[in-house]
């Protein structure tokens, strides 16, 4: 009788915490500025075509990025220094500033890039004007399209 009264406690603390789960992600959603939600949309179509395990994957990571950008950074590169917002401004202008730069000189378009990186072309074009500063998944798909390494796009990458 015991065991059922604990197995019934852990079934309804999981639905909570599911609950929560889902509450904070649908307030991540609405929370994005339109384009982002679009890019979301676009993602989440392209999981339900997808068929590889890695592409899943790589949409997954793209779809996280959106939804989770300050944790995945702190996740990748350790918790922010209190001065290092300027540091992280500068890094993510000159991320995107190689990236349209490596982009130009290969003559691709961004619609080309984002098809060949799997990423949306507003993505990139968000990550081009220092908007958004990727993650390492998503540099190591840039530098892949590009046919460069992640070290060219990213002068931190090896420090």
């Amino acid at each position: 009788m015991n065991s059922m009264k604990i197995d019934t406690e852990r079934v309804v603390q999981q639905a909570r915490v599911e609950e929560m789960v889902v509450a904070v992600l649908l307030d991540r959603i609405i929370q994005l500025p339109k384009e982002q939600r679009d890019d979301l949309a676009e993602l989440m179509k392209l999981l339900s075509m997808s068929s590889s395990k890695d592409e899943r994957a790589e949409i997954l990571e793209s779809m996280k990025e959106l939804l989770q950008p300050s944790l995945i950074g702190e996740l990748a590169h350790g918790p922010m220094p209190r001065s290092g917002k300027k540091d992280l401004e500068n890094r993510t202008q000159h991320l995107g500033q190689k990236i349209r730069e490596l982009r130009a000189f290969k003559s691709m378009t961004q619609e080309q890039l984002a098809e060949l990186s799997g990423l949306p072309q507003s993505h990139i074009s968000r990550l081009e004007v220092g908007k958004h500063s990727p993650s390492h998944a998503t540099l190591e798909k840039i530098a892949a399209a590009l046919g460069v390494t992640v070290h060219d796009i990213d002068y931190e990458e090896h420090q």
